[in-house]
């Protein structure tokens, strides 16, 4: 897994990657981040068995400068699980007795 940032003049570009190892056989993965108040955003599955998703965040007044992000597998037999990105830039506790994955983004406010 991993995580790709491209600032442009008025917004970043973040690409997450799943290898085909960490997408763990799932049918289906979705992004869960806190740019959209964690509304799940699906990823695309490509023939190599990664999966993939690029989400723009808008470079004004509202930018924080670290997100955070799950992904959520859907499995073969309908069933759900959350997991980290293993190979996040950081990790924060959550209110869950866990932590979420976390990206930085270079803000100049």
């Amino acid at each position: 897994m991993s995580t790709t940032v491209k600032a442009y003049k008025t917004k970043y570009k973040v690409t997450f990657k799943i290898t085909k190892e960490a997408a763990q056989n799932a049918v289906e993965i979705n992004l869960l981040c806190d740019f959209n108040a964690w509304d799940p955003v699906a990823m695309t599955k490509n023939k190599n068995g990664t999966f993939t998703t690029t989400i723009d965040i808008p470079s004004d007044e509202s930018i924080k400068e670290t997100y955070q992000y799950r992904y959520q597998y859907i499995m073969a037999d309908g069933s759900e699980k959350y997991d980290n990105d293993w190979e996040a830039e950081l990790y924060v506790p959550n209110p869950y007795n866990g932590d979420n994955s976390a990206f930085t983004l270079p803000v100049n406010k």
